[in-house]
């Protein structure tokens, strides 16, 4: 599969934005017009524990889980599997 975070900016994948702004400034990417780091990372881990529960136990559930009917509904996520 391959999702795409829409919204998302490079602070969408660490959490610097979590640094007071005093030390780190006022980077575009901290705005709140992007993604939030971590829904990003609830999103990442859901679809990488259960990626590879499918790919290594061959579990029906969590290939289910990974169906994109059942991810429509996540916020700002284009899915798609291949």
């Amino acid at each position: 599969g391959y999702g795409n975070f829409l919204r998302a900016a490079h602070s969408s994948f660490a959490d610097m934005c979590e640094v007071p702004e005093v030390l780190r400034g006022r980077p575009a990417a901290c705005e709140p017009e992007f993604l939030p780091w971590r829904h990003v990372r609830h999103v990442e881990s859901y679809l990488a524990l259960n990626f590879f529960e499918a790919a290594l136990s061959g579990s029906a559930g969590a290939l289910e889980r990974l169906d994109p009917a059942a991810l429509a509904d996540v916020e700002d996520l284009d899915y798609q599997r291949k």
